[in-house]
């Protein structure tokens, strides 16, 4: 994936995002989501080419995103995630 592509990606996946927090009546995370978002894919541009991007079993990039690098001198990778385009199951 190229960092345009990546871009397209994201944006459609924000989208949907907001519309879902919007949906389920969490117009005040909004605005913190779409900041936080904004710091995030600055971070993983910024480390784009050591990012590993990960989406959901059924390839839909607009249902969920994870992402992976390990960071300088450390053997385990860190995962993010946007918590707020996550789904909470509890077992």
């Amino acid at each position: 994936m190229s960092k345009k592509d990546f871009m397209t990606t994201i944006k459609a996946y924000l989208k949907r995002v907001v519309a879902h927090l919007k949906e389920k009546g969490k117009e005040d995370r909004v605005k913190p989501f779409q900041q936080g978002a904004t710091e995030m894919i600055k971070f993983i541009v910024s480390k784009f080419d050591e990012m590993q991007i990960f989406c959901g079993q059924g390839f839909d990039t607009e249902a969920g995103l994870g992402f992976s690098y390990t960071k300088d001198g450390e053997v385990e990778p860190v995962f993010l995630f946007f918590v707020d385009g996550m789904k909470e199951e509890k077992f």
